[in-house]
């Protein structure tokens, strides 16, 4: 932890030279590049606004994974220029699937290569991308997949292709699934602040890093059982495409055979071990080029820009990050925003369905209910579908239970249907380190029912209690309805109790095993629209003036640190997510961190 808060000092540091070179410096550049390519960008620009791509007869897909998987294409308004202080748009999960069917059936794409340097992803993404990349193989096409270093989560998706490279000094890692939890009680000890915790559920374990320095039993019990079935299903599809018995593939994780690199061809999960130029002359040779021709790639971003969608609309809306009251921000979904989104979905006449796309731990039980009733209005009219992504859990769930069918990947963790509240008091940190003592003054007992500077009383305590246990009965009996099951029955796998897609499809939660293309689906099948509908993706891409106005500087910020702190991020993250607990939470185990 001592080495986090370093990392934390010369994040700082490093943002604050980074901020005055983008406040001082960055703005004189920009505008000297942007001059220089606008002049020349309205010629180049193709009629859906991007810049087209030129195709030979014996080109490759190519997919870099740059940047984590994320479920769209971060908005960047300034990729299309040409200006070396501009990073490149990278794809999200729809560009790779579009890309990847559009490849299928083209004529001048020969193939797809994987570039997995830097993938990092969560298992019901990687599935959904891997399951479009299975079906690519039916066009009989090749799939390369190269890295000089393979995780556990980088390989599950490089074993969906024909070839599979690694670096003769290079590294796989197939050792299984575990999952660490941070928990803070020392912490809040040392500093002197009391979390007052309100729940309901014996799994609602959100709440436990707050108070406990370890899991739960029943914590434990859930956790064990959902990774135990996402590596079950990693173990089956890695097993099916690389021609092996699942339980071979199981014993090389649990025994990690893979210890050199000579070993992962040796076990059957390596095709060839080779440096990138080798695998580049094995490309020119499958394409018949010469040595040392250019190898004709195209970028998948740049390729699934290029095929805009026509006919009646299907409306996806891609809800991700944790839930807050308000707009959308980097890492929040803006319960407001999002519910502004359905509205607009449900009364456009030409939305014949809607699809709400759920990435999302929960968070505030209030913003989630103001979600929930859009999704109900918006299924009162047309069809709603509500798609899973890596995680659609507590407020996640419950935005989408009122939709007609719930889709999920079967590595996708759901349910975790339960509330919390937490009310810190901050009196004694206040006293003992900072030296700053309170006093007030009320007109009554209750005039400040939720203060932070004083320990609740047992009455105050009363009243926030039966208020979660009254938000409880509501997002139980709302599930049951939306589920179309007793309510009795339905608190029976509530409780807050954390579930694979599989096993939430098992019990009821779940209506179909699938992902976004299956969601789609189905949505039209329900519209009974054409084949040839278009998909409009909410919330609309931001122009660059509306982004500089809104949070461009935080923005950068955000993403400078995050660069800074490398794998220290999410412990950064996780402590500024303590300042965001404070009131009525449906909100998943979300200190959950897994290889």
């Amino acid at each position: 932890m001592s080495n986090f808060f370093k990392n934390v000092l010369s994040s700082c540091l490093g943002t604050s030279i980074a901020l005055f070179i983008g406040i001082f410096v960055l703005p004189f550049i920009l505008i000297a590049g942007m001059v220089a390519a606008l002049s020349n960008l309205g010629e180049d620009l193709n009629e859906g606004g991007k810049m087209p791509v030129t195709l030979t007869e014996s080109t490759i897909l190519r997919l870099n994974f740059d940047s984590p998987l994320v479920e769209k294409a971060k908005e960047n308004p300034l990729s299309e220029l040409d200006l070396p202080v501009v990073a490149a748009e990278s794809a999200g999960l729809v560009e790779y699937r579009q890309a990847i069917k559009r490849a299928a059936e083209d004529p001048n794409i020969k193939g797809i290569y994987l570039n997995l340097e830097k993938f990092n992803g969560g298992y019901a993404s990687i599935q959904e991308l891997r399951q479009a990349l299975v079906a690519f193989k039916e066009s009989g096409k090749p799939i390369y997949a190269y890295a000089s270093q393979y995780s556990q989560k980088s390989y599950y998706l490089a074993s969906a292709a024909d070839k599979v490279y690694l670096n003769p000094a290079g590294g796989l890692i197939f050792s299984g699934i575990e999952t660490e939890l941070m928990f803070f009680e020392d912490m809040l000890k040392r500093l002197d602040i009391q979390p007052q915790i309100f729940r309901v559920g014996k799994f609602k374990s959100a709440v436990e890093p707050l108070i406990r320095k370890d899991m739960s039993e029943a914590n434990r019990l859930q956790v064990q059982q959902f990774i135990e079935s996402i590596f079950g299903q990693v173990v089956r599809e890695v097993a099916q495409t690389r021609g092996l018995d699942s339980m071979r593939v199981r014993n090389i994780a649990d025994s990690m055979l893979v210890r050199q690199p000579s070993d992962a061809v040796q076990v059957g999960l390596i095709d060839s071990l080779k440096y990138y130029d080798q695998v580049l002359d094995d490309l020119r040779a499958e394409l018949a080029l010469d040595a040392g021709d250019d190898i004709p790639f195209v970028d998948a971003l740049k390729y699934a820009n290029q095929f805009p969608s026509e006919g009646e609309k299907i409306a996806v809306i891609v809800a991700t990050g944790q839930i807050m009251p308000g707009k959308n921000k980097r890492d929040i979904l803006g319960g407001d925003e999002i519910a502004k989104n359905i509205r607009q979905a449900r009364l456009d006449d030409d939305v014949k369905a809607i699809v709400i796309r759920v990435n999302s731990p929960g968070g505030s039980a209030l913003a989630s209910d103001v979600m929930w009733r859009e999704v109900k209005l918006a299924s009162e009219v047309k069809p709603v579908i509500a798609s899973m992504s890596d995680v659609a859990a507590s407020g996640g769930y419950y935005m989408s239970m009122a939709c007609d069918t719930i889709v999920a990947q079967p590595t996708t963790i759901t349910g975790s249907i339960g509330v919390f509240g937490v009310v810190f008091n901050i009196e004694k940190f206040l006293e003992n380190k900072l030296g700053i003592t309170t006093d007030r003054v009320a007109t009554g007992p209750y005039a400040n029912v939720l203060k932070a500077t004083e320990e609740l009383s047992k009455e105050e305590r009363e009243i926030i209690q039966k208020e979660v246990e009254r938000i409880y009965k509501d997002f139980t009996t709302k599930a049951a309805q939306g589920r179309g099951m007793n309510v009795d029955s339905l608190r029976e796998v509530a409780g807050g109790r954390v579930w694979t897609g599989a096993d939430a499809q098992k019990i009821g939660l779940v209506d179909i095993l699938g992902g976004l293309g299956t969601a789609v689906d189905i949505a039209a099948e329900q519209a009974g629209v054409s084949e040839n509908y278009s998909i409009e993706y909410l919330p609309k891409k931001k122009g660059f003036f509306e982004l500089l106005n809104e949070d461009l500087l935080t923005e950068a910020k955000q993403g400078m640190v995050e660069e800074e702190l490398g794998p220290n991020y999410q412990q950064y993250k996780q402590l500024k997510n303590l300042q965001q607990l404070e009131g009525t939470q449906a909100l998943m185990p979300f200190w959950i961190k897994t290889n």
